[in-house]
């Protein structure tokens, strides 16, 4: 007859199922009544069998050891971005709300916005109202002397005296490397050459650059060159604003982007990133691009996650052209598809 040793194990499991005493197991034709229903734990009776007890029959049972894995959780990251209901939800709705002309709508959703995180609401609050300023009938400051001006400057560089006179902007700027000129791109030709629109923004932000010798200029455009994919319009417009007198070291690049908004992303990133003495930025494009580009920008500075944001859009100057516009719709449209990129 085999007789084997029970081991700690062979207790542990006849616990186990002394504990699953709830669980029934028909046995009636085994136990020849029919009417008996044994339950798990009374198949190993409690304290029957101990370590080091022999009981007969069966084969030697070996020992197995268990061991519980103990995980540690995994911390929840901090968020250091919009909220994912605001940035998803609330604020497209929001913005929606601003094309359509909902003002009691606007002010619910920001209450709404309000509920999840006050300091969220006031941003977005500021977002609203800037959309406004920059789509007011005298917002956008037009340079309409382009035309007169433009081959002195192709010709003369940062030495032209075509800009004696001529004040750029209306307001004094900073005339400390505090301020930053963003000159938007303008799509390049196939061969990656610039057109006509691109150098009439060129002309004006040599102006600025002449004016205002201490400020940054930051080119934004990435590549839209059909035929010279390796072409960016950042890196034309630097190009031509180095060789036509504008020290290197006072341009700032930006030649990923594709579309305006992303412009404002993007070009805000590097700001953010490596020039922390930029505190105010004044936009130069065409005129009727100068809202979009405004709306956007501040947008992005507003929008700053960890504390309020120390760059703002203080200025504008818009080369003068006909026949184009943004509609207010393409502005909220891209507001809102900035907005779900701002993680």
């Amino acid at each position: 007859m085999n007789k084997r040793k029970v081991t700690a194990a062979a207790v542990t499991t006849a616990l186990i199922l002394c504990s699953c005493s709830a669980r029934t197991t028909d046995y009636g034709s085994m136990a020849g009544t029919g009417d008996e229903r044994v339950t798990l734990g009374q198949l190993v009776t409690p304290g029957a069998e101990k370590e080091g007890d022999i009981i007969d029959g069966g084969e030697p049972e070996e020992t197995v050891e268990i061991t519980e894995e103990v995980s540690t959780p995994t911390p929840t990251p901090i968020p250091t971005g919009i909220p994912y209901n605001i940035r998803v939800s609330l604020a497209p709705t929001l913005i929606n709300a601003k094309m359509a002309g909902n003002n009691d709508k606007i002010e619910m959703v920001l209450g709404q916005i309000w509920d999840e995180d006050p300091g969220w609401a006031d941003k977005f609050r500021a977002v609203v109202e800037h959309f406004d300023i920059a789509n007011s009938a005298s917002y956008v400051n037009v340079f309409t002397d382009t035309e007169f001006i433009r081959e002195d400057v192709i010709q003369n560089g940062m030495n032209t005296t075509a800009f004696n006179g001529r004040l750029m902007f209306p307001e004094k700027l900073p005339e400390d490397e505090s301020l930053c000129f963003i000159v938007a791109g303008f799509e390049l030709q196939s061969n990656g050459a610039p057109k006509k629109e691109m150098i009439d923004r060129l002309v004006v932000a040599l102006g600025c650059a002449q004016q205002y010798p201490n400020a940054y200029v930051l080119l934004t455009g990435g590549p839209t060159a059909m035929g010279n994919p390796s072409a960016t319009e950042a890196d034309v417009m630097a190009d031509w604003l180095e060789e036509h007198g504008v020290s290197r070291d006072r341009l700032i690049v930006e030649n990923r982007s594709t579309i305006t908004f992303e412009n404002a992303l993007y070009a805000y990133d590097i700001l953010q990133d490596r020039y922390p003495q930029i505190a105010e930025l004044a936009i130069v494009s065409s005129d009727y691009h100068i809202p979009m580009c405004s709306v956007l920008f501040e947008a992005r500075c507003l929008l700053k996650a960890d504390e309020d944001s120390t760059i703002h859009v203080i200025a504008n100057i818009g080369t003068m052209t006909t026949g184009y516009s943004f509609t207010t719709g393409e502005q909220g449209r891209q507001l809102i598809d900035m907005i779900k990129e701002i993680r």
